[in-house]
């Protein structure tokens, strides 16, 4: 969702899914900016999931790992 006004803009979002491991995910986030300042928030959250082949865990775990 994004929203544009004389008074500034923001944007939020929201995203939950499962992973091919059978793990879940959540994240959340918002962004704003006007004429007094900005802002910026993320929620993020994974649970559960078994490890493949590879040895990383499924959906997300796996991803950052892979590219921290």
């Amino acid at each position: 969702m994004t929203s544009v006004g004389p008074g500034g803009a923001s944007t939020a979002y929201v995203s939950t899914g499962t992973t091919v491991g059978g793990g879940s995910y959540y994240s959340a986030g918002e962004s704003m900016a006007g004429p007094d300042g900005a802002m910026s928030s993320r929620t993020q959250s994974s649970a559960g999931g078994v490890r493949g082949a590879s040895g990383y865990q499924g959906g997300l775990l796996g991803l950052g790992r892979l590219l921290g």
